[in-house]
């Protein structure tokens, strides 16, 4: 499991598990602009994502 917060590690995993680059944006965006702490909570964003994020990402304020 890797923090979201380390932004490379992340857009590589998307990369590897063909997810657009844009996602990453988005989800930044409802994390430290809309101070979302839960990606389920994240309506911005497909349901299969959200599940993807909870099994390999944590966020430190959560």
């Amino acid at each position: 499991m890797y923090s979201f917060h380390d932004e490379d590690k992340v857009k590589n995993l998307f990369k590897e598990n063909n997810i657009k680059n844009f996602r990453y944006y988005q989800i930044e965006n409802a994390i430290y602009k809309n101070f979302i702490s839960n990606f389920d909570k994240i309506e911005t964003i497909p349901k299969d994502l959200r599940y993807f994020l909870k099994k390999n990402f944590f966020l430190l304020f959560n």
